[in-house]
Formats: structure tokens, C-alpha cells, sequence
């Protein structure tokens, strides 16, 4: 009778070690489910600033693009002059080397 109360006994504290691993394993499952989905949403929002970010550099580089090519429609001796001016720099820097 000894015998049959310890097995009782082990077996029931096997069921409730078998309960308590299948807890944390589903604990642990939905953490893994959380943090994957935290990440995902981070990495939209990053995803999303550096788009905002890139089609600001754009169009302010687009909107560069035409002021310069008015300036030198209104001025074009002027521009030529500074063109020259910058390549001759350039050129004597490159010299130096």
C-alpha cells in the first residue's frame, strides 16, 4: 500500500510538473508573439520616417534643380563666369596633388 501511495503521489506531481512546463511554454510562445509583433511595428515606423525623409530630399533637390536652371536662364554670362571660375579652382587643386 506504501507503494501504490508514493507512485500516486509521483504520478501526480508528473502531472502538475507536465501543467506547469505546458503553462510556460504557451507563456513563452505568446512573448515570442509579442515581441515579433513590436518589432514589426518598429520597423514600419522606421520604414515610414525614412520614406517621409527621402521624398523630402527629393523634391527639395528637384526644387534645387529648377531654381538653379532659372538663375542661369536670367543670368547666363554670370553663371558661365562662375563655371569657369570653379573649374579653374578645381583644376588648380587637382594639380597640388
Amino acid at each position: 500500500m506504501a507503494a501504490e501511495s508514493a507512485k500516486s503521489m509521483t504520478d501526480r506531481g508528473m502531472e502538475t510538473l507536465r501543467e506547469k512546463t505546458g503553462d510556460m511554454k504557451s507563456s513563452l510562445q505568446d512573448m515570442g508573439a509579442s515581441a515579433k509583433q513590436m518589432a514589426q511595428e518598429q520597423f514600419q515606423g522606421v520604414r515610414d520616417t525614412m520614406s517621409g525623409y527621402y521624398e523630402q530630399g527629393r523634391d527639395r533637390a528637384i526644387e534645387l534643380e529648377h531654381s538653379l536652371e532659372n538663375r542661369i536662364r536670367e543670368k547666363p554670362m554670370s553663371s558661365l563666369a562662375v563655371a569657369a571660375g570653379l573649374g579653374f579652382l578645381i583644376g588648380m587643386l587637382w594639380m597640388r596633388k
